[in-house]
């Protein structure tokens, strides 16, 4: 029960679940492609989708929540 509501909150719009969701099938697609040209296809994709303000701002705030999770460890 634990690991589906861990999955469906890194699904929320902005918690990066949908992006590595994402990344992770372009990177299954396509075999030796790497995963740093997936993620940079994945963000072109959300750039698209969501505007560059609104990217970047779901970006700045998964560093800061990325940031804090790995300062409290």
């Amino acid at each position: 029960m634990k690991a589906d509501l861990a999955s469906a909150a890194a699904m929320r719009l902005g918690m990066g679940g949908r992006f590595k969701k994402m990344q992770r099938g372009i990177e299954d697609a396509h075999p030796g492609m790497s995963p740093e040209r997936a993620a940079a296809i994945t963000a072109a994709a959300g750039r698209k989708k969501y505007g560059k303000e609104r990217f970047q701002d779901m970006a700045a705030a998964g560093m800061r929540r990325h940031n804090r999770e790995k300062g409290a460890k």
